[in-house]
């Protein structure tokens, strides 16, 4: 357990630690503010963009014939304008997406926001596409899935925030997902990886040198006990 303990430490030292900025003559600074609810600070600088996921798992749907990242995508496109610096705030503003819920049918997946901050539409839409991309990354992931409907389909879950902060504060979008899963599980750490490359892939577009993704809660949520129902 303590070679374990050290080898995450190292890990994380070598993966999220930022150089100074030999330019400007800055430092390094700690992130706070918009990252509530975590359990570490990443450290970050004006050259990173820093990806926070949640753990708590929420339902988004049937796997099947759907792709989440443009149900994901369009719900924070309606609720942050083009023609302004932020999205409009808080669960009362919530973008809806429809989503298989076990015997309920079709129920409303709660997407909104609690901070955000954007100078122009581009980075909008590379906020919002990293955001999608973590619903993404999550579907993707079969462990993140689990059969229901006499298992003829695959519903998945991902966690209940994607925080987002670009360049040292200069773009910012924390997001909520809230329709809490029963069922199946939830890995963060298992997408980490996957979602570090597909904000890597975007690098040049934001303009920055580095992708840091963290998941500050390493545990699984679980399923339920093998012995136990629902009627739901």
């Amino acid at each position: 357990m303590k070679l374990l303990t050290s080898l995450i430490t190292v890990f994380a030292a070598i993966a999220f630690a930022a150089p100074l900025d030999q330019e400007g003559g800055g430092s390094d600074v700690v992130l706070s503010g918009s990252l509530e609810n975590t359990t570490t600070d990443i450290l970050s600088d004006e050259k990173s963009v820093d990806v926070i996921l949640g753990n708590k798992k929420q339902n988004i749907g049937v796997e099947q014939g759907r792709i989440i990242y443009h149900d994901i995508y369009e719900a924070l496109k309606s609720i942050c304008p083009e023609d302004k610096n932020s999205c409009k705030q808080g669960i009362e503003n919530a973008a809806k997406i429809k989503v298989m819920y076990l015997k309920r049918g079709l129920i409303d997946l709660l997407v909104y926001v609690s901070n955000s901050k954007y100078d122009d539409v581009k980075t909008r839409n590379l906020l919002i596409g990293t955001v999608a991309s973590v619903g993404q990354a999550s579907q993707e992931d079969k462990k993140n899935c689990y059969p229901f409907v006499w298992q003829f389909y695959w519903t998945c879950n991902m966690g209940d925030y994607v925080k987002i902060n670009a360049g040292n504060g200069k773009a910012i979008l924390d997001v909520h997902f809230d329709l809490p899963a029963i069922q199946g599980h939830f890995d963060c750490w298992a997408i980490e990886e996957s979602v570090r490359r597909r904000v890597s892939d975007y690098l040049k577009e934001w303009g920055l040198e580095r992708a840091n993704v963290w998941c500050p809660d390493r545990d699984v949520t679980e399923d339920l006990k093998t012995n136990e129902t629902i009627d739901t």
